[in-house]
């Protein structure tokens, strides 16, 4: 085992207990995914203050795009989709993505729900 992702499950298990998805993460068969989901539960969690842990369907969504596959997420109002969009640039900050949106209101959400201080967000008005 990568002595990197031993460290990370060590920290994750004892600060998230049994709110991480550990059901998700033993499937995962790259060590590379499961240091990348582990990183992302963590830095969520932090930067929340403790509120939200990724749930599966966001950490399988991000860690597609984290893999370069398309990504499509099929998921109700209110359910986190948009923190599938933040997860791969929370782990590879020099990343670019676009997202488009067809709704104004679901655009001004996304760029409001994005706040994290280095990360910039931005809403082109033309739609």
């Amino acid at each position: 085992m990568n002595s990197n992702l031993g460290a990370l499950e060590y920290i994750a298990f004892q600060l998230l207990d049994d709110r991480l998805p550990s059901d998700y993460i033993s499937s995962l068969k790259s060590d590379q995914d499961k240091i990348d989901t582990l990183r992302a539960c963590l830095i969520v969690y932090i930067l929340t203050a403790t509120k939200i842990v990724p749930r599966s369907f966001q950490l399988q969504a991000s860690l597609a795009t984290l893999n370069g596959r398309d990504t499509i997420v099929t998921a109700g109002t209110g359910s986190g989709k948009t923190l599938c969009l933040l997860i791969p640039h929370l782990l590879r900050p020099n990343s670019i993505s676009i997202t488009i949106s067809p709704l104004k209101r679901l655009q001004a959400t996304q760029v409001m729900s994005s706040t994290i201080p280095g990360f910039t967000c931005t809403r082109d008005g033309a739609v």
